[in-house]
Parts: C-alpha cells; sequence; structure tokens
C-alpha cells in the first residue's frame, strides 16, 4: 500500500467524505429489515449472536469498488444497553 502523507484533508476531500457516509446509510437503512436484505441476495440464514457477517455473492464479484449502493458484505450486530457497572 502506498504511503499517504499526514495532512488534512482539503474542503473538497471532507465533503465528498461526508457525501460518501450519507449515501452508505441512505443505502443501507433498507437492509436493516433481514427480509429485504435477503430478497436483495444476502445469506442472512443463521443469524445468532452479537454479530453477524451477510455475504452477498453477486456483489462480491460485480467488479465495483466501495460502491455503498451494493455492499459485498453487511455486519448485523446488537447494541449492548444494560449498564456496565
Amino acid at each position: 500500500m502506498p504511503t499517504v502523507p499526514t495532512r488534512d484533508a482539503t474542503p473538497a476531500e471532507r465533503i465528498a467524505a461526508n457525501d460518501l457516509i450519507l449515501a452508505a446509510r441512505k443505502a443501507l437503512a433498507p437492509l436493516r429489515d433481514l427480509s429485504v436484505a435477503a430478497a436483495d441476495g444476502y445469506n442472512v440464514k443463521g443469524i445468532v449472536g452479537i454479530d453477524f457477517h451477510a455475504s452477498n455473492p453477486a456483489n462480491e464479484n460485480d467488479g465495483r469498488i466501495l460502491d455503498v449502493a451494493h455492499p459485498e458484505t453487511l455486519v448485523t450486530g446488537s447494541l449492548r444497553t444494560e449498564s456496565l457497572s
């Protein structure tokens, strides 16, 4: 991997990063429903435990890189709500 110089992000890079985050949130929102994720090709059978990786073989082999509208894998998780003390 090439070395990247240490510097602050430019205003354009900050905008692009924010746009990527917003696009990812929008694209991923419907996939929170496991029936929607399954219909979209994700392997959601057998989800157990506190985290699970659900792959989508079609997206894994589509040649796209960092396409937030077609993620290769979904990672589900549960938030811990009880007190740790």
